[in-house]
């Protein structure tokens, strides 16, 4: 299941960091930061 389809928003817009990994930040009920990251180049 998707994040949005489930409700939940994200709190950052998705960022290219510029070294291969894009990011995006969510927030738990709690107000618990979490990153989710994907490396997108190959070494």
């Amino acid at each position: 299941m998707r994040l949005g389809v489930a409700g939940i928003e994200p709190c950052s817009e998705l960022r290219e960091r510029g070294d291969g990994v894009i990011q995006i930040y969510y927030e738990d009920p709690d107000l618990h930061l979490i990153e989710l990251f994907q490396h997108t180049s190959r070494r």
